[in-house]
């Protein structure tokens, strides 16, 4: 951001104090190790965005120490200074990066209670001259001098290393799924471990090297084991293991045809089954039950589902790839994220939360745009349809208007969801669903199986309903246009007009027992 004019200025150290702290600071970016350094991140716990802060370059003698607060000024801020690492929370404080749009942007702000700084943002104050700007800690007022954006590359992230007990089975890598054997690994550390593994420090993993350090890992590993386990990391077959290989090994590549994650592509879209504990169990949680009482209802269960049930079981979960709509997603968010800063006053005044949060927390979601994780509930006949051309609100209606409807409850979409007829249909879509998720991967049909996607969705500045026609805190119309139900009325007080980007109809009116939330626009969806 352009705080004090700072925008594209490094986070660098200068002014040593004495053996122990040094002061931090914006600097204009020349191509120096003093202004441009490197930093770690060593994850606290990745899937909440907490992390510590360590400078790793050695300017000013400093490399090692923790990105800390000291000498607080005042009720509103303290200077931010690098300090010898003693293990202490002062030293070694945990920060927090909120995602702020696009790919490795964040807020940082101080987790830990340290000189009473907690919740305070990573901001730049006091110009010192041209070239460089005091940081400081900020207490939060929602401006952009309180809240900058700051670009960090590579952007930090929570990877698993898996060290196999044995040898890899036929198609895997060794990176099999054993609780006991995971280790978190912030990739910014990727290349620490490399070199513990690079003994002679050529840039290259020998065969004896990589032995040594996985015997001390696994002393029950057989030879012919790590054979085994060197030559499926070994891609090129050249007798040792270069960066890039070791890289693909620690972070599992989902393109690498010898991983875990099987792949398919077709019609500028990839599946991978997902296998991270994490993201199956941010999933998992979403497709909980908590109101079995609510399951059964709906025109599509009572026509095709005549057994009673009380919960629904993850069988497989598929992640979508499509970089042409992401990126089409991606610029929509931006967009209703810069239109929120004109409205975000009266957006305040309303609970935008949904029951889905905690597990939109989990596997991240952009806060500037009120993006948000919702389901959606179809038929097989449909899923292949979705894949390709995303939730198309132009074919889409409802009792709310012409829009991709989404839900927060999964006894909601379970009302939507039909069970998979087989093959025995002949319908060539569910034939060619068949094949791409099931037959070309090696997975097993499990049967009686439904389906429904997990979505992120842009909700912006949604209006309220509970009749589908009339806001629910102005009593005005929701439509821009009633007989057509296709575009939401306008906010109230925006000049350029802005429109409402979503409707959510709350329990009481026309729903019963769970929210409808609906998306007008298909490309703020994605599956």
């Amino acid at each position: 951001s352009n705080v004090e004019n700072q925008h594209g200025y490094g986070l660098a150290v200068h002014q040593r104090r004495n053996g122990g702290s040094c002061h931090v600071l914006t600097h204009k970016l020349r191509g120096t190790e003093r202004d441009l350094p490197h930093w770690e991140f060593e994850a606290v716990d990745g899937s909440r965005g907490l992390y510590r802060i360590t400078f790793s370059s050695n300017q000013e003698k400093a490399a090692g120490y923790g990105l800390t607060c000291h000498q607080r000024r005042n009720n509103e801020s303290g200077h931010v200074i690098i300090h010898r690492k003693r293990g202490t929370e002062r030293d070694s404080p945990v920060w927090k990066l909120e995602p702020a749009g696009g790919s490795g942007f964040f807020r940082i702000q101080m987790e830990s209670d340290v000189e009473g700084m907690h919740g305070y943002g990573l901001t730049a104050h006091q110009r010192r001259n041209t070239t460089s700007c005091h940081v400081i800690l900020h207490r939060l007022h929602g401006t952009e001098r309180d809240q900058p954006i700051w670009k960090i590359w590579p952007p930090p992230q929570i990877a698993t290393v898996q060290v196999p007990p044995s040898a890899p089975t036929e198609g895997q890598s060794g990176m099999i799924e054993d609780e006991d054997y995971d280790v978190p690994v912030n990739p910014g550390r990727i290349n620490v471990i490399f070199q513990k593994f690079d003994f002679d420090g050529n840039g290259t993993i020998s065969r004896e090297d990589f032995g040594r350090v996985m015997s001390t890992l696994n002393a029950a590993m057989a030879e012919k084991d790590l054979d085994s386990m060197f030559a499926a990391i070994d891609s090129n077959e050249d007798g040792t293991i270069d960066y890039c290989e070791f890289v693909t090994w620690v972070m599992g590549d989902p393109g690498a045809s010898r991983g875990m994650i099987k792949n398919v592509d077709q019609s500028g879209w990839r599946l991978d089954e997902v296998t991270n504990a994490h993201t199956l169990g941010a999933i998992c949680g979403m497709l909980s039950v908590p109101d079995p009482h609510n399951l059964g209802y709906g025109r599509d269960v009572r026509d095709h589902w005549k057994t009673e049930y009380s919960r629904l079981t993850v069988q497989y979960v598929w992640e979508i790839t499509q970089p042409a709509k992401s990126e089409v997603y991606n610029a929509k968010k931006q967009q209703t994220a810069a239109n929120l800063l004109e409205t975000q006053d009266e957006l305040s005044k309303y609970d935008t939360s949904t029951k889905l949060d905690r597990w939109g927390e989990i596997l991240g979601v952009d806060g500037s745009a009120t993006e948000k994780f919702l389901m959606h509930g179809t038929k097989p006949q449909t899923v292949l349809a979705i894949i390709q051309n995303g939730l198309n609100e132009r074919v889409s209606g409802g009792l709310f208007g012409k829009g991709a409807y989404l839900a927060e409850d999964a006894s909601k979409i379970d009302q939507y969801c039909t069970p998979d007829p087989g093959l025995r249909s002949g319908d060539e879509n569910i034939k060619y669903l068949h094949e791409k998720i099931y037959d070309e991967p090696g997975l097993a049909h499990p049967g009686a199986v439904f389906y429904c996607f997990v979505v992120r969705a842009v909700l912006g500045h949604p209006v309220f309903t509970l009749d589908g026609e009339t806001c629910l805190r102005s009593g005005a119309s929701v439509w821009f246009d009633s007989a057509d139900k296709r575009q939401l009325a306008t906010i109230p007080g925006t000049v350029p007009p802005l429109h409402y980007d979503s409707l959510i109809a709350e329990v009481g009116g026309k729903v019963k027992r769970h929210r409808e939330l609906l998306v007008f626009d298909g490309h703020c969806v994605c599956p």
